[in-house]
């Protein structure tokens, strides 16, 4: 799709981010998972509690 874009004159920096994005979701298992899994890949992780 990057390639297409970019052979068509199209701006790629949405797809380009959303390329890695979809690999990332790839290599952690949700190859068959919908977009919407990909919110897992960028969600803050919880704060950790103050070391004591």
């Amino acid at each position: 799709l990057i390639e297409a874009s970019q052979a068509q004159g199209v701006s790629t920096e949405l797809i380009a981010p959303m390329q890695d994005l979809m690999k990332r979701g790839v290599a952690a298992g949700n190859g068959g998972a919908d977009l919407s899994s990909l919110i897992e890949l960028i969600r803050k992780p919880p704060a950790l509690p103050p070391s004591q």
